[in-house]
């Protein structure tokens, strides 16, 4: 158990879970999950799935600046620019695409060695797995002061809790959280700051 919680406490499991049946069912889920990972010799991560929620967030967060009518395409109100973000996403967008080419790749060339990895293909495959699950990370703001605005402990670019309800998700928050100041440069600042990690995130995903 990651001892990040506020609820990582001596005198919490007694009156949450006093029998520690979700413990040990979560447990269960955990050890269910390890076994199905190692198993497979490709990680079965859908980058797909992840780059159509991706450009559903930025849709979103362009709705959200039009309803509040600071963007635009060179409009006279228009007080920030997300184009940086929907390069960034058309970049992440054909990265994957590309990426996703390597594992039929890999089938065929199994198939055709009858079930036999050769050795520079299980290479290649081992250096596949770890950009896949670096990708995530990689959307991480890791540099020094780097994080929501405010709230650094957060430092994923395009998921964390809202400002006022961090029960509830929210998308792009630190540009949403600056914009909310109606601070203009602060504000291009995070935007141009959280499109170039996740184009260096796309970049590392294909990077040979």
């Amino acid at each position: 158990m990651a001892g990040t919680s506020s609820l990582d406490i001596r005198g919490w499991s007694p009156i949450g879970d006093p029998d520690f049946v979700y413990h040990g069912l979560l447990g269960q889920v955990l050890a269910l999950l390890i076994i199905e990972l190692s198993d497979r010799p490709i990680i079965p991560l859908d980058l797909s799935n992840y780059a159509v929620i991706l450009r559903r967030c930025v849709g979103s967060l362009y709705e959200w600046a039009n309803e509040k009518g600071i963007s635009g395409d060179g409009g006279k109100n228009q007080k920030i620019n997300l184009a940086p973000i929907k390069h960034a996403l058309r970049k992440t967008e054909a990265a994957i695409f590309r990426f996703e080419k390597w594992e039929p790749y890999w089938e065929q060339n199994v198939l055709a060695a009858n079930g036999w990895e050769p050795a520079g293909l299980g290479v290649r495959r081992l250096d596949v797995n770890n950009r896949m699950s670096a990708f995530e990370t990689n959307l991480l703001d890791l540099e020094p002061g780097g994080g929501i605005p405010n709230r650094t402990q957060f430092k994923h670019v395009v998921f964390g809790p809202q400002l006022w309800n961090e029960y509830e998700e929210a998308y792009f928050p630190a540009i949403m959280d600056v914009v909310e100041t109606e601070d203009w440069p602060l504000a291009q600042k995070a935007i141009d700051r959280v499109a170039r990690i996740i184009d260096q995130a796309a970049s590392a995903l294909v990077k040979m």
